[in-house]
């Protein structure tokens, strides 16, 4: 079978097992709460709503199916009129904003990635990641917050965030932007490392670097959307992520089913498209993201594999790590900032009152050393279960690959579906008076991460299997492939967790009073006081700097592991 006709067929499975999975997550999500659903919504709710529940779990699933692919969402409560007359608009909205944000982000980020890739000396290029970087930790919120207040009521820049202009849409799409694009030029700085090995060292092209990034592109632009959310919400912009918060605040049962997959099938034909688009662009190359092709030509000598690992050998590896990653100057500083802000999560909630309450005058100190422990918590967990789930998973889909295409069509759904939909679950307990920690949460952050460790780490095992020789056999010749590819997704992963507990905890989506709960707090309560300037500052910058520590630590460590296992990778 011609290999392009193959390559389709395939693509058009990707996307319908990709829809399937999301409609099934959504289901599922939407039902598991520990209660009769009917509780979660007033008194008010219509008769089409006890329709609903009516029924066996099996006719409502079919049910649901239908009504999302037909587009009746049923009757929204707070819009007090039937969804999909209102939604559609919001929808163009969103779609207005994500589009703009994501084109600005793919475009600069492709040119910034390149810049610093070129640059020839090792200082250079660490400087401009180190802004790109800054770029991304920056919570997209103290963004939208200093358009509002300086922008707009002081200095009178942009127009009113009430106002329906393109003017408007063209500042929601900069602060959005201006927030994201760090994430793409990192993105853009590491496909360009690893595809160099597959086209020309000298100058590696550009869609050979989002070929090979393309599952961390992906899982960008989930959390692209989850940007979008807030900046609606705070620029007034009327779209699917605005309705989307406001169907939490009053338990809208349809119009949150209606919003939460209509954000989440934006994202996942987005991603199908992106990947499609890169693919059929690279001509008489192959047309499988998961297969390298830096491998040793027909009559070449092949690479040496990896020593079989033994208790000496493991030792000695960790121990030359760990010498390597001091060696880096940024890695140390990271380090040292890091943990700095874990035991600050530690200790902090033994320096504040036994409770935190908010009355007239809220205690903002006591919000800020409460809020470092479930962003810390929370991440930590996360990176601990995508590490063990993802690298297993991945390994098994390299392991079987060509065969596990439903793996991988299984992982793009899952990563499709922007992270603060799975935090619902969560948010329905807490309504119905159940108790749930960080753990819990974790727990479900962790699924969209998991998926991208799980697709990289299928990445580098084939990659891996590729270039090592028959004589290396056994799981050992895997390791340096897993581990590497394993920090290539955490490094983005567990940033992005931290980013979702501060923006959902701002959100009012889990109550974890964590530093999103304080910016919150300090917004409403001092947005025009000049001498509250440090009470939503200070919970920001907070934030920055341990997604920077994280994410700095853990590009260090990928770094000397490809560094010291290049030959296997």
């Amino acid at each position: 079978m011609d290999r392009v006709l193959w390559y389709v067929l395939r693509r058009l499975m990707v996307l319908f097992i990709g829809i399937m999975v999301i409609l099934t997550a959504e289901f599922v999500i939407l039902r598991v709460a520990p209660d009769d659903p009917a509780s979660l919504v007033p008194s008010t709710h219509t008769q089409e709503f006890d329709e609903v529940f009516n029924k066996s779990l099996l006719s409502q699933y079919f049910d649901f199916i239908g009504d999302m692919f037909s587009g009746d969402y049923g009757y929204g409560e707070v819009l007090n009129s039937p969804i999909s007359d209102r939604v559609y608009d919001a929808m163009w909205t969103t779609l207005t904003l994500f589009l703009g944000s994501l084109s600005a982000c793919l475009l600069l980020g492709a040119l910034g990635g390149y810049l610093v890739f070129r640059m020839r000396t090792h200082v250079s290029r660490q400087g401009l990641s180190i802004v790109s970087l800054a770029l991304f930790s920056v919570p997209v919120l103290l963004s939208a917050y200093v358009t509002v207040r300086y922008l707009y009521y002081e200095w009178g820049l942009v127009p009113s965030p009430i106002e329906r202009t393109t003017t408007t849409d063209i500042t929601a799409i900069a602060t959005i932007s201006l927030t994201f694009l760090g994430a793409f030029i990192l993105i853009v700085r590491d496909g360009l490392i690893l595809a160099s090995a597959a086209s020309c060292p000298d100058r590696p092209r550009i869609r050979d670097a989002l070929f090979v990034a393309m599952p961390k592109v992906q899982f960008m632009v989930a959390g692209l959307m989850l940007f979008i959310v807030p900046v609606e919400i705070m620029l007034m912009r009327p779209g699917i992520g605005s309705y989307f918060a406001v169907s939490f605040i009053h338990m809208d049962y349809f119009l949150l089913q209606a919003t939460f997959f209509l954000m989440t099938i934006i994202v996942f034909f987005t991603n199908y498209a992106l990947e499609t688009i890169v693919t059929m662009v690279r001509p008489r190359r192959k047309l499988d993201m998961y297969l390298r092709e830096d491998v040793a030509e027909a009559g070449t000598e092949a690479l040496p594999g990896p020593k079989a690992a033994t208790v000496g050998g493991v030792r000695d590896a960790l121990v030359g790590m760990s010498r390597d990653y001091l060696r880096s100057p940024v890695g140390v500083v990271s380090l040292a900032v890091l943990f700095g802000l874990v035991l600050l999560a530690v200790v902090g909630p033994t320096l504040t009152s036994d409770e935190v309450t908010i009355s007239v005058e809220p205690s903002y100190t006591d919000l800020f050393l409460d809020g470092a422990t479930a962003l810390v918590a929370v991440s930590f967990i996360v990176g601990l279960l995508a590490s063990v789930i993802g690298s297993a998973l991945g390994l098994v889909a390299g392991l079987t690959r060509p065969y596990g295409d439903v793996v991988v069509a299984v992982l793009q759904g899952i990563m499709a579906i922007p992270t603060m939909c799975f935090l619902i679950l969560p948010l329905l307990s807490y309504r119905l008076g159940s108790d749930y920690g960080y753990a819990d949460a974790a727990l479900l952050i962790s699924l969209p991460v998991t998926a991208l460790v799980a697709a990289l780490t299928c990445h580098g095992v084939v990659s891996s299997r590729n270039r090592a020789t028959p004589a290396a056999s056994g799981p050992a010749r895997h390791v340096p492939a897993v581990l590497s590819w394993t920090l290539a997704g955490l490094k983005y992963g567990v940033p992005m967790a931290v980013i979702v507990v501060f923006t959902c905890d701002f959100l009012g989506i889990t109550p974890f009073h964590s530093w999103g709960y304080a910016f919150d707090v300090a917004m409403n309560y001092g947005m025009y006081e000049e001498s509250s300037i440090w009470n939503w500052l200070l919970p920001a910058l907070a934030t920055s700097l341990l997604v920077g520590s994280m994410f700095l630590v853990l590009d260090t460590f990928e770094r000397v592991v490809r560094t010291r296992f290049a030959a296997h990778l």
